[in-house]
């Protein structure tokens, strides 16, 4: 049986240490049943210096049920990643891209959630500019927003 310890992260925690073991066996007993009887001697020589049966205070024991739920938890509160697709791939003329990047809009969906009228007070962006975006957005079978 052979071990590698590296750092691990939970969460914000990152003194933390993950083990990963590779079992070799002989084939007469399983990878399984391998690491059982391992942990079944360990526990039976940790239960050498327990002798008095004294539990060890909660705080240093990990619970990793509740680490689980945790993480979970967080997954659930986190808001849903927006796609990103870089407004390059549309093709625009080098005047238009820089309006709309210089405008903070760097994304199709971005662009998509624009108005006719946020798009015109942007700076260098006329009515040529205009007519591009919505040529590139109809061949994505998209459109600008209405409100």
């Amino acid at each position: 049986m052979l071990g590698e310890v590296e750092a691990a992260r939970v969460g914000q925690m990152t003194n933390l240490d993950k083990l990963t073991l590779e079992i070799v066996t002989d084939g007469s007993i399983t990878p399984e049943n391998a690491v059982r009887f391992a942990s079944n001697i360990l526990q039976s020589y940790f239960n050498l210096f327990n002798q008095e049966n004294v539990m060890v205070e909660e705080s240093f024991m990990s619970d990793f049920k509740k680490i689980a739920e945790k993480e979970q938890a967080e997954e659930k509160n986190k808001p849903a990643q927006e796609a990103y697709t870089p407004i390059e791939i549309l093709g625009f003329s080098p005047r238009t891209l820089n309006a709309l990047i210089n405008g903070g809009i760097g994304s199709v969906e971005q662009l998509a959630k624009c108005t006719e009228s946020k798009l015109t007070n942007l700076r260098g962006f006329g009515k040529k500019a205009l007519a591009e975006v919505q040529a590139a957005l109809a061949s994505k079978s998209m459109a600008l927003s209405k409100e």
